[in-house]
């Protein structure tokens, strides 16, 4: 059962009468947080020699006694509010082996007192820090673990620790890699099993990405997540430890607020982890410095994840459909040569903030560190002037706010703080607010939530209702933050407190109902039981449910929706992942391929939503369909797939394009001989090019061929030869009119309007000169120049001429309105897309021939993308082709996600 906002706005579907005032809210079992009576931890391995710090400290206003014990000692200790107490262990505490089971450290606090504990792996340049999470005991049976990290570099090893809290624990581990559980070997999407007694361990690690790794539990574990030194990003140096304490699926949130770490000048690093259902992700974010913000919206499947980067600068809301986890990520400090490096730090939840913190910060013994929060305040409690750091209240600091479309959800206060204990608290004690701890040294960081709740997030839902139209359809409640309207109707979790100002209103805690209304259901989901509860509140706080009603929706036949082309290079991989909507899922399906029903078999696996063709080779074109059945009917879905010849991947073209800011940017997108691209296409005009290949290296391509069509009977081209003899010295062409100018060993180049010959020019340069062309769009202010070089052509975009905006096209594309490169963030802005990092470099370091005399001028060039222009362009370079030089008739559609 699922829950869904209820709303007075819409079409009416089912009426709901209301006899009684409620709320619904979520709400965490026992209100647990990071402060307990038990722990159990245990240090993933680090590159060596690092030492182990375990930091003790309480809320409590009193002293706390408190024991901490090994397998080869036991202490006892006191902790005091305001104080850390520190313990330090020598690298032989570490988890190196995935045979050892005595690398545990137990504390105990005395009788139902409570202590916080953090832990920290500490060497010179490779620092984490990892919040402790205490033994609850109404967690429950049957809790999944999943693992997240960055790893970037296979000499080291991703990690997983696990300490058993209980005897006769049993672990089934499905790993995303191979690994080795025990003594057992266990291939990657595999499931085993182990067993452990209290205070086991055992270390599962892999050379390869275990994020999405999940461990179910019959109990309660303390898990343990990182990397024993990783780049963020790939190919960054330098690498560092990283490391969290993870809790459990079942206490993983919903909607998170992300604020960009202090001092960095490039980009953080996030993941996204689905927990056990699939999910959809709104992301939003907002620059602080009035830039442009984007938002999006990525699909996940269970315990699948994203990586996404965000400019520093910018404060985001991310929000799943279901559980989801986020974790951010500090990088390299050779990013941005800020003293910085990796960590990673579990964003909490807004729904797992707690009211009031103890922090502690990492002591400057190994090195030096700066040391910073960002602290994190949902609207309804942004009452600064009642919040305190160290006394301090937040009405003196800066506050950001971060939005989901037009409203605020959070503030987020940034600032350094002093080496010691910190307190962060809110003086309403019904108040949440959340909190990250980090801090920076030369080639070292750590981080870490600096408190969470940790209980199992419980949906209490109760309304008061009465059915007044016979339906078979039924009703759920999903929580989403609603806007508080005198008179509006809302069901759903909400952090606003916001004055009643109606007489019929009821009651206002963290939502409201007014009584005797009727209600309508929308966006009901098919074959779906909803349920809506009846409850009173009783002193304003407390909720007695009283009576529930159930209804069950029809169902619908199965639904695809897929794109009907896919093209893709032999010997490429291709998964053709189709969105299905049925509701109950199908009850059996089948795949054609050309007609003749598909069978699995070598690398070709599908199932009821996904084909995966493996490794594609030309026998796989053709035509695909699958047809799939539930009990209120079929459906089918058909695509063509498409195989090209393999492509050789060479040096050039390299293309450097001025955006409408004047910035230059350089990227590249390689051919395959006799490859036609469309390089601008607008409405007045198309360009297309031709790829030759080089008379030396059969691999690599150039552009042989440019043609150009024009297409607005309002235009004209002007053809201006220099250096060159041409039989007429000047050609102004018109609507229809056709340009080919063609290079072959510069014999000469013909210039025709398709069919008939219009004039032609022969070579005429002198030794150590390079004849060109000059085109110009006469009313649209399209300028270039075309070199002919001694095989090939090269284009010449005038940087001080503003090109069409309602281009598109390899190159046109990025003379559109909004493209710009954010120099302060290192970013190119790309309107309603992610931003792509960019770096500052010279044109023939740009390029693979090192040829320094060719161009030392600067242009911004995007990283990690590819010799494809993945990431840059928008869709697939193949998106791009076209069938003749000259047509006219080429329109972006994107076929492919990447």
């Amino acid at each position: 059962k699922r829950m869904m906002l209820l709303s007075a706005r819409g079409t009416v579907r089912h009426q709901v009468f209301l006899l009684v005032f409620a709320v619904i809210f979520y709400k965490t079992a026992g209100q647990q947080d990071n402060q307990g009576n038990e722990f159990f931890l245990t240090f993933i391995e680090n590159i060596p020699p690092p030492q182990l710090l375990v930091f003790v400290t309480t809320a409590e206003t009193s002293a706390v006694s408190f024991t901490i014990e090994t397998s080869e000692s036991f202490n006892a200790s006191t902790a005091r509010a305001g104080e850390v107490t520190t313990f330090v262990f020598d690298l032989s505490f570490q988890l190196v082996s995935e045979t050892e089971r005595d690398k545990w450290i137990y504390l105990k606090a005395e009788g139902d007192k409570k202590i916080i504990v953090y832990g920290a792996s500490e060497r010179q340049a490779s620092t984490d820090t990892f919040l402790g999470l205490p033994v609850q005991n109404d967690l429950g049976n049957n809790l999944t673990y999943v693992a997240v990290m960055e790893d970037n570099l296979p000499s080291t090893q991703a990690e997983i620790g696990i300490v058993a809290v209980a005897n006769n624990t049993v672990l089934s581990i499905t790993p995303t890699q191979d690994v080795i559980v025990g003594t057992t070997s266990v291939s990657a999407h595999s499931t085993a099993q182990i067993t452990l007694n209290r205070q086991d361990t055992l270390l599962l690690r892999s050379p390869l990405d275990l994020t999405g790794t999940r461990v179910e539990s019959n109990n309660q574990i303390s898990f343990f997540s990182g990397h024993e030194c990783t780049f963020i990003p790939e190919g960054v140096s330098a690498c560092d430890f990283i490391v969290e304490q993870l809790p459990p699926v079942q206490s993983w949130g919903t909607r998170f607020a992300t604020a960009p770490l202090l001092t960095r000048l490039s980009f953080d690093v996030f993941r996204i982890v689905a927990g056990d259902m699939p999910t959809d992700v709104y992301i939003q974010c907002t620059p602080s410095n009035g830039g442009n913000g984007y938002n999006m919206t990525v699909s996940l499947e269970s315990y699948a994840f994203h990586v996404m980067t965000i400019p520093s600068t910018d404060f985001c809301w991310i929000e799943g459909t279901e559980r989801i986890l986020v974790v951010q990520f500090s990088v390299g400090s050779n990013v941005d040569s800020v003293p910085s490096d990796p960590f990673m730090a579990m964003v909490p939840p807004v729904d797992q903030y707690s009211n009031s913190y103890t922090l502690a910060t990492v002591p400057s013994v190994v090195q030096n560190y700066t040391h910073y929060v960002n602290i994190y305040i949902p609207v309804a409690f942004a009452q600064f002037d009642q919040i305190f750091l160290d006394g301090v209240p937040l009405s003196q600091f800066t506050a950001e706010p971060i939005h989901r479309l037009e409203e605020t959800q959070v503030y987020s206060v940034r600032t350094n703080v002093s080496e010691g204990v910190h307190t962060l608290s809110h003086t309403n004690p019904v108040a949440q607010i959340g909190v990250i701890v980090y801090g920076f040294g030369e080639f070292n960081s750590y981080g870490y939530p600096g408190g969470i709740r940790v209980g199992i997030i419980e949906e209490t839902n109760s309304i008061g209702l009465t059915l007044t139209e016979g339906s078979t359809r039924s009703a759920q409640v999903i929580w989403f933050q609603p806007v508080l309207e005198a008179g509006e109707i809302i069901l759903g979790y909400n952090v606003s407190l916001k004055e009643i100002t109606s007489a019929d209103d009821s009651v206002l805690v963290f939502g409201y109902i007014t009584q005797n209304t009727s209600v309508t259901l929308d966006n009901l989901e098919p074959y779906q039981e909803y349920t809506i509860c009846v409850g009173v509140l009783t002193d304003g706080a407390t909720m007695i449910p009283t009576t529930c009603l159930s209804f069950r929706t029809l169902g619908v036949p199965p639904e695809y929706q897929v794109d009907s082309k896919f093209t893709v290079e032999e010997g490429s991989q291709l998964r053709v992942d189709l969105v299905l909507l049925s509701n109950p899922q199908p009850t059996g399906f089948t795949w054609y391929f050309n007609g003749n029903t598909l069978t699995a078999g070598g690398d070709v696996t599908f199932g009821v939503d996904f084909l995966n063709l493996g490794t594609a080779d030309s026998s796989e074109s053709g035509n695909y369909t699958v047809v799939a059945t539930n009990a209120f009917g079929s459906g089918s879905a058909s695509f063509q797939v498409v195989v090209m010849p393999p492509m050789s991947i060479g040096a050039d073209p390299h293309y450097s394009v001025f955006l409408p800011t004047q910035q230059l940017l350089c990227y590249s997108v390689h051919g395959k001989k006799g490859h036609i691209f469309n390089l601008i296409s607008n409405k007045k005009m198309v360009i297309n090019a031709l790829f030759i290949p080089d008379a030396r290296r059969e691999e690599v391509t150039w552009i042989g061929e440019i043609g150009i069509v024009i297409r607005d009977f309002k235009s004209g081209v002007e053809v201006n030869p220099t250096k060159l003899s041409f039989h007429t010295s000047t050609k102004s062409l018109n609507v229809d009119d056709k340009i080919s100018l063609k290079a072959t060993r510069i014999e000469g180049i013909t210039i025709s309007n398709g069919k008939t010959h219009i004039c032609e020019a022969s070579e005429a340069r002198k030794p150590g000169q390079q004849p060109e062309v000059h085109v110009a769009l006469i009313d649209a202010g399209l300028n270039f120049t075309i070199k002919f070089l001694t095989e090939h052509l090269d284009m010449i975009w005038e940087g001080t001429h503003k090109q069409p905006t309602d281009s598109h096209g390899l190159i046109g594309q990025f003379f559109q309105e909004g493209v710009v490169i954010d120099e302060v963030r290192k970013m190119l802005v790309l309107p309603g897309r992610e931003p792509v990092p960019v770096m500052r470099r010279k044109v023939w370091q740009f390029m693979e021939r090192e040829v320094p005399d060719v161009d030392e001028s600067l242009c911004w060039t995007a990283m990690n993308i590819g010799y494809q222009g993945k990431g840059l362009i928008e869709g697939h370079y193949l998106d791009y082709m076209v069938e003749d030089i000259l047509t006219s008739t080429f329109v972006f559609e994107a076929k492919y996600s990447d």
